[in-house]
C-alpha cells in the first residue's frame, strides 16, 4: 500500500503540471511520397458482414481476434486473419443482439460484454447486465448485474439507476472483472462466483474507459480520472484534467486525452510526462504487449510512437489531401479502437463503417 500511495503522489504531482515534462511533440502530416507506411497485412470486412463495429480484442494466446459488431461476435484466425465462425448475440426487443465493448480473460477462455437493449421510445441503448461466455463453446458461464447508482450525477440520472455499461476489463490475475456505466458507477465481481466486491460511485461523470494498474487497482473515469484500490477505494487519487484511454502491460504507465496538449503518457513511479498533438481529437489508444511502443487514433489517423523518449516512430494516414485531391487508404469513419497482437507483430484497427485493418507492425514494436 505504501508503494501504491507513493505512485499515485507522483501521478497527482502530474496532473497538477508539478513533475517533469518531456515535451509536447506536434506530428505533422505524413508525405505519403517520403515515406513507407507499415505494410497493410489484411482487411477485414463483409466475411460476416461486419458492421457497426464496436470493439476489437486479440486472446492473450493470440488464437483468435474477437469483432464485436451488430449481431454478435466475429471470430478470426489470429495469426492469418481467415474468418472462422460468427457467435450470434440473444435478439433483445426489436434490435439485433448487439454486444458493445468486450473483454478476454487472461487465460484466453471467457469473452465479457453487454449488449445492446431497447431503450425509452423504441431507441437503442447499451444494457447494464455483463455476460460471460466460454469462447470456444459460447455456453454463458456468468450473468452480472451493475449496481446502482449512488448519487443523482449526472443529470438525468437518478439514485439507483443502473445505467448503460460502456466499458470493462479482467484484472491481470484473472480474478476479478470490473464493469464502468453512464451511471457514474464502477462494478467489480469476483469472476468464479459472480458476487460483487465492490461498488465505486466517485465519478461525476459518464464513465467510458478503464483498466488496471495491478490485480487491485483500478483507473477509470475522465475530468478526472480516478486511482483508486478495490480494497480500499477511499484512499485513491485524482487526475485532475486527465481522460483514460489506456494502461501499459506492466502498469508503469497511463495513456490518456488532456486538453489542450492531446495525448499524454504518465508514469506512475517518476511523474515523467510525455504530450504529442495529432491531427484531429484523439480517440483511443493501445501499448504495444512489450510496453515499448504505443498506437493512438486521432479521427482519420494512427500514430505509432516510442515509449518513454515520445519518438514518432510511424503515421498511419488513412485519408489525406495533396494537390491531386482525395486519396482513401482505409478508414472513413472516426477510428475507435485498437489492439496489438499479443506477439507485437500486428496492430488492428477499426471504425464504425464495418472495416477491419491488420498492419505488419514488427519493426515498430521489437
Amino acid at each position: 500500500m505504501t508503494k501504491l500511495l507513493a505512485r499515485n503522489r507522483a501521478l497527482l504531482a502530474c496532473a497538477l503540471g508539478i513533475a517533469l515534462a518531456a515535451g509536447c511533440s506536434t506530428l505533422r502530416p505524413t508525405d505519403p511520397a517520403k515515406t513507407k507506411p507499415p505494410r497493410l497485412a489484411h482487411v477485414l470486412t463483409a466475411d460476416f458482414g461486419l458492421a457497426m463495429i464496436s470493439d476489437i480484442a486479440f486472446t492473450p494466446d493470440g488464437k483468435y481476434l474477437l469483432v464485436s459488431q451488430l449481431g454478435g461476435i466475429a471470430r478470426f484466425d489470429g495469426h492469418t486473419f481467415a474468418a472462422i465462425d460468427y457467435r450470434a448475440v440473444v435478439h433483445e426487443g426489436n434490435f439485433r443482439g448487439f454486444p458493445g465493448r468486450i473483454a478476454v480473460s487472461p487465460d484466453s477462455r471467457r469473452v465479457a460484454y453487454a449488449r445492446i437493449v431497447q431503450g425509452k421510445g423504441n431507441l437503442p441503448r447499451m444494457g447494464e447486465d455483463v455476460f460471460i461466455r466460454d469462447i470456444e463453446t459460447w455456453e454463458e458461464t456468468q450473468h452480472l448485474e451493475m449496481p446502482g447508482a449512488v448519487r443523482a450525477v449526472p443529470p438525468p440520472l437518478k439514485l439507483g439507476d443502473r445505467g448503460s455499461i460502456y466499458d470493462m476489463a479482467y484484472s491481470p490475475d484473472g480474478r476479478h472483472l470490473a464493469a464502468g456505466s453512464d451511471n457514474a458507477m464502477v462494478g467489480v465481481w469476483e469472476v468464479e462466483s459472480g458476487k460483487l466486491v465492490q461498488g465505486y460511485g466517485e465519478h461525476k461523470d459518464l464513465m467510458y474507459r478503464l483498466g488496471w494498474l495491478d490485480d487491485e487497482t483500478i483507473v477509470s473515469g475522465q475530468y478526472p480520472a480516478h486511482i483508486w484500490n478495490i480494497r480500499e477505494p477511499s484512499k485513491g487519487s485524482l487526475l485532475e484534467g486527465f481522460n483514460f484511454f489506456a494502461v501499459s502491460p506492466d502498469g508503469a504507465w497511463l495513456c490518456g486525452e488532456k486538453p489542450p496538449v492531446g495525448v499524454q503518457i504518465l508514469n506512475r513511479d517518476s511523474g515523467r510526462i510525455t504530450s504529442w498533438r495529432g491531427l484531429g481529437y484523439p480517440t483511443g489508444a493501445a501499448f504495444a504487449p512489450n510496453g515499448r511502443s504505443l498506437a493512438f487514433a486521432c479521427e482519420l489517423s494512427v500514430y505509432v510512437v516510442g515509449v518513454p523518449e515520445g519518438r514518432k516512430l510511424a503515421q498511419l494516414v488513412w485519408l489525406y489531401i495533396d494537390g491531386r485531391g482525395y486519396h482513401a487508404g482505409g478508414h472513413l469513419q472516426t477510428i475507435q479502437h485498437l489492439g496489438f497482437s499479443p506477439d507485437g507483430r500486428f496492430l488492428a484497427s477499426a471504425s464504425g463503417e464495418g472495416k477491419v485493418l491488420i498492419w505488419d507492425v514488427a519493426d515498430l514494436t521489437r
